[in-house]
């Protein structure tokens, strides 16, 4: 049947495992649509398969250099513009009446720029729009595609991913790990823990057996009524969110562990109680922080903190706090990020002074940018303490464009999610007794 909306996410080089994630706000977009009585489609070309396309245009001009430093030398031009034309082919297929690109990055977007192009000269009256999130949404707008803002994607709906909707998640092409995005007004709603499950249940209608990535910083409180949702409503399922120190946050984590948590990603802006009160007004203490770290690694789950840096206050002094900070809280894992949207003059700076804590929290034994929803990846693989291991492996198949060996572990990861390990009868006894005890 010929969907009179295409959603379309066309991904720029080079990459990185999350393009191989569904896409929730294009899935959330069709389940909107399709609500209203439209057709829709989901065209996701971030899938080795396509890329593999791509590789193959370009392995006569690669010569022995990878994949990955053939696409940073911009050695690709008549490649890429084979294969943004053959994507702007499969689009013209399905006939559509309206095709809306989802951009996340600059780079996408220039992507969206040549591809709505060529599908111009192919489906004339065609209209384009664009919805962009993230570095994308700061950047310049592409030319020959409308704007659409982001609050018209979908935003509130379920999402749906049947495969007539969203083919690209089967057959080994999306990791069957399933982001559900919450901004920040989301995430600190009264109805976010409603909001976390309803899509939860959504997702597997289509996919009974999935992980599932919270990706937003929720309070303990609001992780504590998800993992008793979760537990009450008998879903069975892995999951990773982000979540703030605050009241309640070293006590949740019995009760999170036995609902399917095995990632939590803490964000703690820095390791001086100053530049918390100062500069970015959190409540919360640094030791408060430091225990609810060490409790929720103490029940067994992935625990990664990130680190804002630099901000406008931090000198010598803050970064030692912040590294001290990793040492008595122990994490799983460290992860440095900018503390603003830096511009093209600060930022190659900045990114040599957060290069700069990272490699002395390196030197202190820590695993360094493993994110929380990486460290759910590597644990829902059974490869508990094992995470840059695995992480390794993806990501060199991807530098050297080995898409048909992505494609295996993708498909072999999605269907370790589909036979689980069966739960032990006394972690059935704990969950009772956790959901209990929370009622």
């Amino acid at each position: 049947m010929r969907p009179e909306y295409a959603l379309v996410y066309v991904p720029a080089g080079p990459f990185r495992m999350e393009v191989f994630l569904p896409k929730d706000r294009m899935a959330r977009m069709a389940g909107a649509l399709l609500a209203a009585g439209h057709g829709a489609r989901v065209l996701d070309y971030a899938t080795p398969s396509w890329l593999e396309r791509f590789s193959f245009f370009t392995m006569e001009e690669a010569a022995d250099v990878s994949w990955y430093d053939f696409w940073r030398q911009r050695r690709r031009a008549d490649g890429l513009s084979r294969w943004l034309s053959d994507i702007a082919a499969d689009i013209a297929l399905h006939r559509p009446v309206t095709v809306c690109y989802f951009a996340e990055t600059r780079a996408e977007l220039g992507q969206v720029q040549m591809v709505a192009d060529r599908l111009r000269s192919l489906l004339p009256e065609v209209r384009q729009e664009t919805v962009s999130f993230g570095e994308a949404a700061l950047g310049a707008r592409p030319q020959g595609a409308a704007p659409r803002p982001a609050t018209a994607a979908g935003e509130g709906s379920p999402a749906c991913y049947e495969p007539s909707v969203y083919p690209a998640l089967f057959g080994g092409g999306k990791l069957h790990l399933f982001p559900i995005s919450l901004e920040a007004e989301a995430a600190e709603s009264p109805d976010a823990p409603e909001t976390v499950l309803a899509e939860i249940r959504a997702v597997q209608r289509a996919v009974p057996l999935g992980a599932f990535h919270l990706d937003g910083y929720l309070s303990a409180t609001t992780v504590n009524e998800v993992a008793a949702g979760l537990l009450s409503g008998g879903h069975r399922c892995q999951y990773s969110t982000g979540c703030v120190p605050g009241p309640l946050s070293d006590s949740v984590w019995a009760l999170a562990r036995a609902s399917g948590c095995r990632a939590v990603e803490w964000l703690v802006p820095s390791g001086s109680q100053r530049l918390l009160d100062d500069h970015f007004g959190a409540r919360i203490s640094v030791s408060h922080a430091r225990r609810a770290v060490r409790m929720c690694r103490m029940a067994g789950i992935f625990s990664a903190v990130r680190f804002l840096y630099p901000c406008a206050g931090d000198d010598a002094h803050t970064a030692a706090e912040t590294v001290y900070f990793a040492e008595k809280a122990e994490p799983d894992s460290v992860v440095v990020a900018p503390a603003a949207p830096e511009g093209p003059l600060r930022s190659a700076r900045h990114a040599r002074i957060r290069d700069s804590l990272r490699e002395d929290l390196a030197r202190k034994g820590f695993p360094v940018q493993v994110e929380g929803w990486q460290g759910l990846l590597a644990r829902a693989a059974q490869h508990d303490g094992r995470e840059r291991r695995i992480l390794g492996r993806y990501g060199a198949l991807i530098e050297n464009g080995d898409w048909g060996a992505l494609s295996d572990e993708i498909a072999a990861f999605n269907r370790m999610l589909s036979h689980p390990s069966p739960r032990s009868s006394a972690g059935w006894v704990e969950a009772m007794q956790c959901a209990a005890a929370a009622n």
